[in-house]
C-alpha cells in the first residue's frame, strides 16, 4: 500500500492528511524507519514539490520522541547532502519560536566520519542560525566525540557567527557550560568566552574613533526611515489581519486608562479600565546590522556546503 501512495499527487489534500494519519500510526507503532523510507521515497517522486511541514500529525508525534525520532532524522537529513531535505530539518523545528534542545544522532554517523563532525556542525549552524538554542545544542553534542583537529574550527563557528550574533543567549550557555562534567565543553566555553570579552574590548576602542562614529542627522535620517518601513509594514498586515476585523479600534491620545461605557435602557454608566502593559522580546542576530550581506552569505555556504542537489 505505501508503495502507491508514493505516486500520490501534493494537489490531492485528502490523500495527503491520510497519509499523515498513517505516518503517525507507523510512529507510534514504532515503524519509523519504513515511515521514513516511504516520506523520502515520496518527495523524490513528486520533484519535493511538497514540504514535511505538510504532514503536520507526523511531525507532531516527532517531537513526542525528541532524543529518538526527531534527532534520528534531524541527523540523517542534514548528512543527505541534499538542500531539499536540509531545508525539511528546518521545516521540523521552524515553529518553534525558542528552539530546543536536541542533539546529533551519532548511530547515524558513517563508518568513515572524518570531517562529519564539522560538517554538522556547520550544517546546524546553517540551517538554524535563526534559533541560536537549537543550533548551540546540536553543535554541543558534536564536541565530546570530534576529532582533535575539527575542535578548533567548531569553536571559532560558535564564536563567529553564533555568539557574536547572540551574545545574550550564547554567552549564557557558555557560562553553564564551564559547570560541565566534560573537559572538552568547559575548554571550548571558557575560549569562546575570552574571545567575546576581546571581541568587546575592540569593539569599544572602535568606538573611540570619531571618523566612525555616525553624525546626529545620519543617525536621525535613519531612523525616521527605519520608523517608515516599520509603519508601511504594519499597515499592510493590519489590512489583512483576520483579527482585526473582530474588535473594533480605540485611539488614546493621553492617559493611563480606557473609559467604556455600560448602556442600561435610557441610562449609562461611565468605566474605566486601566491599561495592561504586555511585553514579549526576541533576540535578534546583530549581524544583520553590522554586516547583512556577510552573514548571509556565510549561512547560504553552510546550507549549501556538500550539497549536490
Amino acid at each position: 500500500m505505501l508503495d502507491i501512495c508514493c505516486h500520490t499527487k501534493p494537489e490531492n489534500k485528502g490523500t495527503i492528511d491520510n497519509i499523515d494519519f498513517t505516518l503517525e500510526r507507523l510512529l507510534k507503532r514504532k515503524d519509523f524507519a519504513d515511515g521514513i523510507d516511504f516520506l523520502e521515497r515520496f518527495f523524490e517522486l513528486s520533484e519535493y514539490k511538497l514540504s514535511v511541514k505538510h504532514f503536520d500529525s507526523f511531525v507532531h508525534e516527532l517531537h513526542n520522541h525528541r532524543d529518538t525520532y526527531l534527532s534520528t532524522l534531524l541527523t540523517r537529513w542534514l548528512l543527505s547532502k541534499k538542500m531539499k531535505l536540509g531545508k525539511y530539518s528546518y521545516d521540523l523545528l521552524r515553529d518553534i519560536d525558542n528552539g530546543i534542545s536536541i542533539g546529533f544522532d551519532k548511530s547515524c554517523f558513517p563508518e568513515d566520519s572524518q570531517g562529519v563532525h564539522l560538517f554538522l556542525a556547520r550544517k546546524a549552524c546553517g540551517w538554524f542560525f535563526n534559533q541560536p538554542k537549537t543550533a548551540i545544542s546540536l553543535i554541543e553534542s558534536l564536541i565530546p566525540d570530534a576529532p582533535e583537529d575539527d575542535l578548533g574550527d567548531i569553536q571559532l563557528l560558535i564564536f563567529n557567527p553564533l555568539c557574536i550574533s547572540y551574545p545574550g543567549s550564547i554567552c549564557q550557555r557558555m557560562e553553564e557550560l564551564q559547570n560541565s562534567s566534560q573537559s572538552r565543553l568547559k575548554e571550548i566555553a571558557s575560549n569562546v568566552l575570552s574571545d567575546y570579552e576581546k571581541y568587546q574590548e575592540s569593539v569599544m576602542a572602535a568606538l573611540e574613533v570619531n571618523e566612525l562614529k555616525p553624525s546626529e542627522q545620519d543617525c536621525h535620517t535613519y531612523w525616521k526611515h527605519q520608523n517608515k518601513l516599520m509603519n508601511e509594514s504594519m499597515k499592510q498586515d493590519r489590512s489583512k489581519s483576520f483579527i482585526i476585523s473582530l474588535f473594533t479600534e480605540s485611539v488614546l491620545l493621553y492617559g493611563n486608562k480606557s473609559i467604556y461605557y455600560i448602556h442600561h435602557d435610557e441610562q449609562k454608566t461611565r468605566q474605566e479600565l486601566p491599561l495592561q502593559e504586555f511585553s514579549h522580546s526576541i533576540e535578534f542576530a546583530s549581524m544583520y546590522y553590522v554586516d547583512p550581506h556577510g552573514i548571509e552569505n556565510m549561512i547560504w555556504q553552510f546550507k549549501a556546503e556538500g550539497c549536490a542537489s
